[in-house]
C-alpha cells in the first residue's frame, strides 16, 4: 500500500480549527487507500475536541510526541469563567517565562525530538513522500532540515495554511528585529527545500511563489461530509420579523474591527425595520464591548454564548438565516474555514472585508453578501438582504469545497511529482 507520512503539531483531538484541514485530508487519503503516518503531539481531549473518528482508522497510524513545551495549556479550556480566568493567567506567565525559547511558535524546541525520530522512521517504514503543515510554522522548518539531511531519499511538500512573515500581527509578537530576521530565514529555508509548496488561497500561492521562485499549488480548505451528514439537514427558517446571523470564532487579527462596524449598523438600524439577531459563540464577554452597543444587549440584537463542540456548533448554524464572516485588514487574501461550514449546511454567507479573494469567491459562486468596509456599502447589501429573505445557495459550487473532492487534487500532487 501507498504511504505518507504527515507532520501536523495540531491533530485530534486538539481543540480547535488548526487541526480541521489535516484530520479530514488525512481520512480521505486513508479511504483512498494510503497509510498515512501522522506525528504529532500528545493532545489532551476536550469537551471541544472534534474529527475523533480519525483516531480510530487503520490506515492512519498516529505517533504521538513529546513537544518540550505547554502546548495543553496553552489550550486548556472549561464553561466555567472563574475557571478560564485562572487558565489565562497560568498562560500570561508561562509565556512571558518562556518567551525566550518559544518566540516563533509552540512547537520552536520539538526539533530535540521529531528530528531523530522522523528520520527513523522514515528509513523503517521505507516511506518516499512527507508533507508538512503549518502554523506552527517551526514544523515546515524542522522538515525542510530533514530533507536537507535525506536528500532524494523523501519528497518534501510544506502545506501552509496561513501566511508566515506577512501577518503583521504575528511578527509583532516576536519583540526585536532580531528575532524577525530569524523568523524569516526560517521561512526561506522551509521554502528553498521544498519539491513543492502547497497554500489555501490564491493569495497566499502568489505571496510563497514570489519568496520561493518556485510554483505553489492552491488547494482549498473545505468541508467534512462525514461530520455534515451527522447534522439534520432540514434547515429552519427564523420568523419573518427576525433575521438570526450566527458568529463563532475569535475575534484576532483586526477581525474586532469588522464586528464593530457591523454592530455600528445595528445601532442606527435598531429603530426601524426587521429585527437583527447576531449570536456570537467566543469567549468573548460584554464588558470587551464599548457602551455605545448596550442596547443591542438590552433589545436581544447581540446574543453571546460560550464555545460549543464543533458538531453542536453545526447543528447551531443550520437553525440561523446567515453565518457571519469577519476577514482581517492584515490578511485580506485570507479565506476562513467558517465559510465552507456556513454553505455546507445551505447557509449563506454574510462577509464583512476589505476586499479581495473572499469578495470574489462571494460573487463567483454566489455564497451570500460581501460588504467591503473600504466601500462602506453595508446600507445597500442589507437592503438586499431584506429584499431576498431566503437565499439560496447552488449545490454545484458548494460540493467543489468538500473534502472529498478536495483529495482529488492533493492525490493528484503526491502522485505526480
Amino acid at each position: 500500500m501507498k504511504k505518507l507520512l504527515l507532520i501536523s503539531f495540531k491533530y485530534p483531538p486538539y481543540p480547535g480549527v488548526g487541526c480541521f484541514r489535516w484530520a479530514n485530508l488525512s481520512l480521505e487519503f486513508a479511504n483512498k487507500g494510503y497509510i498515512v503516518h501522522v506525528v504529532t503531539v500528545k493532545w489532551k481531549k476536550t469537551t471541544v475536541s472534534s474529527f475523533l473518528e480519525v483516531l480510530n482508522n487503520r490506515n492512519i497510524i498516529l505517533h504521538r510526541l513529546t513537544s518540550l513545551g505547554f502546548h495543553n495549556i496553552r489550550y486548556m479550556n472549561s464553561k466555567n469563567r472563574v475557571l478560564d480566568f485562572i487558565y489565562m493567567g497560568i498562560r500570561f506567565i508561562l509565556k512571558r517565562l518562556l518567551k525566550p525559547l518559544y518566540f516563533i511558535d509552540e512547537a520552536q524546541q520539538w526539533h530535540w525530538i521529531l528530528i531523530p525520530y522522523v528520520k527513523k522512521l522514515i528509513k523503517e517504514e521505507k516511506i518516499s513522500t512527507m508533507i508538512a503543515t503549518g502554523a506552527p510554522f517551526s514544523v515546515n522548518y524542522f522538515a525542510s532540515k530533514i530533507k536537507r539531511d535525506l536528500g532524494n531519499k523523501i519528497r518534501l511538500i510544506q502545506d501552509f495554511r496561513d501566511p508566515w512573515n506577512e501577518n503583521p500581527v504575528y511578527v509583532g509578537t516576536f519583540g526585536n528585529s532580531n528575532r524577525i530576521n530569524r523568523s524569516k530565514s526560517m521561512e526561506l529555508f522551509s521554502l528553498k527545500f521544498a519539491d513543492d509548496i502547497v497554500s489555501v488561497t490564491k493569495g497566499f500561492s502568489i505571496d510563497f511563489s514570489h519568496k520561493s521562485g518556485k510554483e505553489v499549488h492552491t488547494i482549498y480548505n473545505g468541508f467534512s461530509d462525514s461530520e455534515i451528514n451527522k447534522i439534520k439537514k432540514e434547515k429552519s427558517i427564523s420568523e419573518k420579523d427576525t433575521l438570526k446571523i450566527i458568529y463563532a470564532g475569535n475575534f484576532a487579527n483586526g477581525r474586532f474591527e469588522c464586528l464593530l462596524y457591523l454592530l455600528d449598523y445595528f445601532v442606527r438600524y435598531e429603530k426601524h425595520g426587521r429585527l437583527f439577531q447576531l449570536i456570537i459563540y467566543s469567549n468573548i464577554s460584554k464588558r470587551e464591548f464599548p457602551d455605545k452597543y448596550s442596547s443591542l444587549f438590552n433589545n436581544n440584537f447581540l446574543v453571546l454564548k460560550e464555545k460549543i463542540s464543533y458538531k453542536e456548533l453545526l447543528e447551531e448554524i443550520i437553525s440561523c438565516d446567515y453565518g457571519l464572516h469577519l476577514n482581517s485588514r492584515f490578511i485580506k487574501n485570507a479565506l476562513s474555514t467558517k465559510i465552507y461550514d456556513y454553505v455546507s449546511l445551505g447557509v449563506p454567507i454574510i462577509s464583512l472585508n476589505y476586499g479581495d479573494e473572499i469578495e470574489a469567491m462571494i460573487h463567483e459562486y454566489n455564497f451570500g453578501y460581501s460588504v467591503n468596509i473600504d466601500k462602506n456599502n453595508i446600507d445597500k447589501v442589507f437592503k438586499e438582504i431584506e429584499r431576498n429573505k431566503e437565499y439560496k445557495l447552488d449545490l454545484n459550487n458548494v460540493c467543489r469545497f468538500s473534502y472529498n473532492k478536495i483529495i482529488d487534487d492533493y492525490i493528484k500532487l503526491v502522485e505526480n511529482p
